[in-house]
């Protein structure tokens, strides 16, 4: 089985993360999809992933949540740069 969508990435993870995933594993839970919503939170992503290969697959993105509210939309700098994050790193991002 696999989560196809946390936020195993974000800060309040960092204390617990390695007893999180273990649960996960002891319940079944072989892989998991991390999502980043901008692009700082997608840099976060790629280097929590990176450090559980196999298990934590990284999802690179732009959330429209994160903007409706408070939040100017990405700009084209932004944008770009999320792209090329996910081109140069094709092989990981699902």
């Amino acid at each position: 089985m696999f989560d196809c969508h946390c936020h195993l990435a974000v800060k309040e993870f960092d204390e617990d993360r390695n007893a999180v995933l273990q649960r996960a594993q002891a319940a079944g839970v072989s892989r998991l999809v991390v999502v980043g919503e901008d692009v700082a939170d997608s840099r976060r992503v790629l280097e929590v992933c990176r450090r559980h290969p196999g298990v934590l697959l990284p999802a690179l993105g732009l959330h429209p949540d994160r903007f409706a509210e408070s939040l100017a939309p990405p700009d084209e700098a932004e944008q770009a740069t999320l792209e090329s994050m996910a081109r140069k790193n094709r092989r990981q991002i699902v």
